[in-house]
C-alpha cells in the first residue's frame, strides 16, 4: 500500500494499482487524543492479600488479585457459576507455584474492576 496524498480530511492509498480515498470517521482522527489514565485502589487485607469485586462477563465476583499472575485464573467452580463453558477452549496446563494442574483457556467477553475494563480477556479455568 503507498500513500499518495494526505490532508486533514481525507487521505489517497494505492494498493495493486487501484486508487482509494479513505475519509475520516469518527474511528480515525486529524487529532491524536491521549487515552485518560484510570486507576484503581485495593487495599491490602489482613492477611497481605488484595481482594476485590470484579465484574467478569456482567456478573459480580470477588477475586483475588495476583499481581505476579500473567493471565486470569478462575476456578471451574466459579466458571460455572459464571456461566463459562470450557467446550471450546484450548486444554492446556497451567504452571502454579506448587504444581502443574490441568485447565482450559478460554476467551472472556468482558472483565472489569471499578471503572477499568478490558474486553476479550484469555483467562484459564482451573480444572
Amino acid at each position: 500500500m503507498i500513500l499518495v496524498d494526505a490532508d486533514s480530511d481525507e487521505a489517497v492509498v494505492e494498493f495493486n494499482d487501484k486508487k482509494m480515498t479513505l475519509s475520516l470517521s469518527n474511528r480515525i482522527s486529524a487529532r491524536f487524543i491521549e487515552a485518560k489514565v484510570k486507576t484503581v485502589s485495593i487495599a491490602v487485607n489482613n492477611s497481605q492479600q488484595y481482594i476485590t469485586t470484579a465484574v467478569i462477563n456482567g456478573v459480580p465476583v470477588e477475586v483475588l488479585v495476583d499481581t505476579g499472575a500473567t493471565m486470569v485464573a478462575i476456578s471451574s467452580e466459579t466458571a460455572k457459576n459464571l456461566g463459562i463453558t470450557t467446550s471450546a477452549g484450548k486444554k492446556v496446563e497451567a504452571t502454579t507455584v506448587s504444581d502443574m494442574v490441568a485447565s482450559t483457556q478460554v476467551v472472556l467477553r468482558e472483565v472489569g474492576v471499578g471503572d477499568i475494563k478490558m474486553s476479550n480477556v484469555k483467562a484459564l479455568i482451573i480444572e
